[in-house]
């Protein structure tokens, strides 16, 4: 069941507790991998959050548009509040608010006839409605906030993990210099080492992976974009040039979303939205991206920030993709194993430049977090500001969501394969000698 966005106590103190820490051994990168996973769900349960207040939000935004509507009129009269009141309850209730602060509408009979009366509650409900808007705010923040730790926390464990597969890499390099003898026949293939759904034999191994990690996705790395991204979005937070700033946000922000620039991503339509596809050329898996734009249906430049921030990226199965069963394959020769382990110690290394990468990341995002933290307490001084907060919180969700979560799930692919290449190698390397084994026991 998914978590409110409020326990209201958060919004005074931040009570998330961190992933616990696990002694993890340099030689079993297993272990930062599944700190690595269990970081990866905290983050991904804070971006559903993040994106339930957001909806949620919007949609209060709204009622409390239509109630303004009323106020020439004189207000809203009994049967409108009856229903918005209904409504609105369930809508905070959903995100976490308690019932006596789900309650925004005064009584009903306030507004049974009409005059100053109703006109008078009108109006307190409309500043209840935005009131508890700018506290779903406050809470979407802390999310992010809570979600950029875990992102820490997972590429901390990640970078762990790829020190481990470096140093394994060196052990199996040293180990295949001294192999003597002939291989038994054949090893247990790895379901990460397929392409074109068969399992890679030795050969097949170093050539697929060779051709992976240096392809143009192999090599991406997208927090560098999301760190410029967060930057540039400080711009919506300028009283004279949110509107200019917002258009060019969605431009910018458009093209940093895309995969084109990273081979072939083949679109097709995906529960009514475009998604492109780019396949990784292992495992079967591809990674994804739904973009969710449709600029001509949105009517503003907010609006189009706030739907595009609902986009999403991760791997995923590729299209198409059918199951491939276990199996034997022939190993990888010693000189194979050197190249391949070679491969993976060198792929690997990129993981040293994105930890300032990751700091970057993390001081951009405070700092606007920051700045759009002290304008929404300023709501209602100035009439930019909704529009400000609604282009920024859309920003912000789609760099997190496509640019940050995407890149967690790329790289976390990216490393169980690497770790996958090195356990073949070294299963090809104890494959030699068995087969003298086999021969000695015949002659016996």
């Amino acid at each position: 069941m998914r978590k409110g966005i409020l326990a209201l106590e958060e919004l005074a103190e931040d009570t998330a507790t961190p992933v616990e820490e696990v002694a993890a051994f340099v030689d079993a990168p297993e272990n930062d991998l599944a700190e690595a996973d269990a970081a990866a769900v905290d983050m991904n349960t804070e971006v559903e959050r993040t994106e339930a207040a957001a909806e949620t939000a919007e949609t209060l935004e709204t009622v409390a548009e239509r109630a303004e509507a009323t106020l020439p009129e004189g207000g809203m009269d009994e049967k409108a509040v009856d229903a918005l009141d209904v409504a609105v309850e369930h809508l905070l209730s959903a995100v976490g608010f308690p019932k006596r602060k789900a309650k925004v509408f005064p009584s009903l009979e306030n507004f049974s006839q009409a005059g100053d009366a109703r006109l008078k509650n009108t109006k307190l409900a409309i500043e209840g409605i935005k009131e508890r808007a700018k506290e779903i705010w406050q809470a979407i923040v802390s999310a992010i906030k809570r979600a950029v730790e875990y992102v820490k926390q997972f590429f901390t464990s990640l970078f762990n993990a790829t020190k481990g597969l470096e140093q394994r890499a060196d052990s199996l390099i040293k180990k295949a210099e001294g192999m003597k003898g002939g291989q038994s026949g054949t090893i247990k293939g790895n379901v990460l080492l397929v392409a074109d759904g068969k399992l890679l034999d030795g050969a097949g191994v170093v050539s697929a992976y060779e051709k992976y990690a240096n392809s143009p996705i192999g090599k991406a790395n997208r927090l560098q974009d999301a760190a410029k991204a967060l930057e540039d979005i400080q711009a919506l937070a300028n009283a004279g040039d949110a509107q200019r700033a917002a258009a060019k946000a969605y431009d910018d922000l458009y093209k940093l979303l895309t995969l084109e620039n990273f081979g072939e991503a083949k679109p097709h339509l995906q529960d009514g939205k475009v998604t492109q596809e780019l396949k990784l050329g292992l495992g079967q898996k591809s990674l994804f991206l739904v973009l969710n734009a449709a600029p001509e249906k949105d009517s503003s430049v907010a609006a189009k920030l706030l739907s595009l921030g609902a986009s999403r990226c991760y791997v995923g199965d590729a299209t198409g993709a059918g199951e491939v069963k276990g199996g034997d394959v022939a190993p990888a020769s010693a000189d194979d194993v050197k190249k391949l382990a070679g491969l993976v110690k060198g792929h690997m290394k990129q993981y040293e430049s994105m930890k300032a990468d990751v700091q970057k990341l993390e001081s951009a995002s405070n700092t606007l977090l920051s700045k759009l933290d002290k304008l929404n307490k300023e709501q209602g001084e100035y009439e930019f500001i909704a529009e400000a907060l609604k282009s920024a919180s859309g920003a912000i969700r789609g760099t997190n969501n496509v640019l940050v979560s995407g890149t967690a799930s790329l790289k976390s692919f990216d490393v169980k394969v690497a770790k996958a290449a090195l356990d073949f190698a070294g299963a090809s390397l104890n494959a030699y000698g068995k087969q003298e084994k086999k021969e000695d026991k015949k002659a016996a």
